[in-house]
């Protein structure tokens, strides 16, 4: 009767255990593997000598981790059969997001072909469709390892954090996927501005319609579960890589509800919400937080322009910021897995690697230096197997001096900064008009309005943060903060990225949680003795957080339902 009690793990079991052992023990089973890997490496890329350098290195990478150091039976160890079940299923979807940016390049290879020795056109035909269940074929093993390597590390970290949840939590993060889904349900299916803006000839404008997000080109490219797409470069090599599992998530939910318009659009954004919730809450365990004053952060947290802001608009930014923060949470809390958080928050957005520093261990240097190699070496073998080290190239990293501020000046740049640390609070100031840099293009866009002084209450603002700090400085979670605000002002201050496109809110999210938590800390120690006091000032700041900022996001609604209608 028990073998009879769980049919489809059973079935599993009985396919995977063999007399020898696993499976994945198998010779055949490795050489599929690596050479799967092999494929992924080489299967989207443009043929370079970079590219095939990465090949050749992939190659030799996945053979010495299969075969010398025995890679699948480590990842294998403890079998979860229902893991399996579903890194089965989610294995071939995920091939399937390549599929289309394949079939438009596989059959200029057989056109070419063609002019030279002539292949006559049903072999062309032929040979697409056999290419694509090859592609099927050769993807779907090294796929559905790292599906399953995903979910046996993410599912039970996600676990643990239910299991020390409180009614706050549990509460709060309902609350927000329930109004998360019916919001972005009627909202995106009034206006296409914040996911794949359209134009008079119904072309996607790919740019710079909701401040200068790429929304129209990440849904066109679908950069959530396409490793190549142009989106998935130098800046956040790995970010599809570690968003896929959500991507195609969404899409079997959209599947199943086929009678909701726009269902893919909508369920990754939801997803992203609740991530980006989930995330708030390992913020507010951070800093330590309990009862009210938890209830007090997340709400104001979430009343926030940046989160009302990414909540609608599609970008990258909320799957950075959700990786760094399990990075921090796993480091804080010694969690399991800490090398994937790392790998997993650095290969979404590289910046994230400045917070290298947490790793360093004065007492224990030899050892900080081993897994600080060890992690880069991890790091490089998902750059190699995903296709993507070609992207690390002088020549890649140098076309990005037009993001950057180089004729501006300090004082323009620094009047941008302020302005910014505002708007990690509120809404700044905006105008409608065409995209802020020349020769653009001619759609109307909502943009930032030229910034030509210095906004005071930035500068108020953060002397607050620096506050925060100081009254609270043997708070490892502070100095995280601090260090990461600094970071900031390197950037976009002094390195000036995204200035000259007067661009800065789109980092809001990713940088403006340290300021806001460094305020938040600073009105905690500042009144921890005037409960009162400190309870009227937040009722104050929430108040004033949904009188600014509620009718602002109202405001760039009505912007997308006017100019980009569905």
């Amino acid at each position: 009767m028990h073998s009879f009690s769980h049919p489809p793990t059973q079935l599993l079991k009985t396919c995977i255990l063999t007399s020898g052992g696993s499976i994945f023990e198998h010779v055949w089973v490795k050489w599929a593997f690596a050479l799967s890997c092999t494929a992924m490496s080489a299967a989207f890329v443009k043929p370079s000598a970079a590219s095939i350098i990465g090949t050749l290195l992939a190659f030799a990478v996945i053979y010495f981790l299969t075969f010398r150091k025995q890679l699948l039976e480590t990842i294998f160890i403890n079998i979860n059969y229902w893991y399996i079940g579903i890194a089965v299923v989610l294995a071939p979807i995920a091939v399937g997001y390549c599929v289309p940016k394949f079939l438009d390049k596989f059959p200029n290879v057989f056109y070419r072909l063609q002019t030279y020795i002539g292949i006559p056109e049903i072999l062309q035909t032929a040979g697409t469709y056999m290419a694509v269940y090859l592609l099927y074929f050769t993807l779907a093993p090294a796929l559905f390892v790292f599906f399953y390597a995903f979910l046996d590390r993410f599912v039970p970290f996600v676990k643990d954090v239910f299991k020390e949840s409180d009614r706050i939590e549990r509460g709060y993060l309902t609350t927000v996927a329930v109004i998360a889904f019916i919001a972005v349900a009627v909202i995106y299916n009034q206006t296409n501005a914040f996911y794949a803006p359209h134009n008079a000839d119904r072309k996607i404008i790919n740019y710079d319609v909701v401040y200068t997000a790429d929304s129209g080109d990440y849904y066109k490219t679908n950069v959530f579960g396409h490793f190549g797409a142009p989106e998935n470069d130098l800046r956040q090599p790995l970010f599809a890589v570690f968003a896929v599992p959500f991507a195609v998530s969404a899409d079997i939910l959209s599947r199943l509800c086929f009678f909701l318009p726009n269902g893919y659009s909508i369920f990754i954004q939801v997803f992203q919400i609740t991530l980006l919730a989930f995330a708030s809450i390992l913020m507010s365990r951070m800093m330590c937080l309990n009862g009210t004053n938890k209830a007090v952060f997340l709400i104001s947290f979430t009343l926030s322009y940046p989160v009302l802001l990414f909540a609608l608009m599609v970008e990258q930014y909320i799957f950075a910021l959700f990786w760094l923060t399990v990075f921090m949470y796993t480091m804080q809390h010694n969690k399991q897995h800490q090398n994937y958080a790392v790998i997993a928050a650095v290969g979404s957005l590289i910046t994230t690697a400045a917070l290298g520093v947490l790793f360093f261990n004065r007492h224990a240097l030899n050892a900080t230096v081993k897994r600080i190699v060890k992690i880069a070496f991890i790091f490089l073998v998902f750059v190699l197997v995903s296709g993507q080290f070609n992207k690390f190239t002088l020549s890649q990293v140098w076309r990005y001096r037009n993001f950057t501020g180089l004729t501006l000046s300090f004082t323009d740049k620094l009047y941008q900064q302020c302005n910014f640390i505002v708007s990690c609070f509120i809404k700044p100031d905006t105008i409608i008009d065409k995209p802020f840099l020349p020769n653009v293009g001619d759609w109307m866009c909502y943009q930032l309005a030229p910034v030509t002084s210095l906004n005071y209450f930035g500068v108020v603002l953060f002397v607050f943060c620096i506050l925060g700090f100081v009254l609270n400085y043997r708070n490892h979670f502070t100095q995280v903060c601090l260090y990461w605000i600094t970071f900031s002002f390197l950037i976009l201050c002094l390195f000036g990225w995204g200035t000259a496109e007067n661009g800065l809110i789109l980092y809001s999210l990713y940088f403006g949680w340290a300021y806001f938590c460094l305020v938040f800390l600073a009105i905690e120690k500042l009144f921890a003795q005037l409960p009162l006091v400190k309870y009227s000032i937040y009722t104050a700041a929430i108040l004033t957080l949904a009188i600014i900022n509620i009718p602002g996001i109202d405001d760039l609604i009505q912007f997308g339902i006017k100019y980009y209608p569905t």
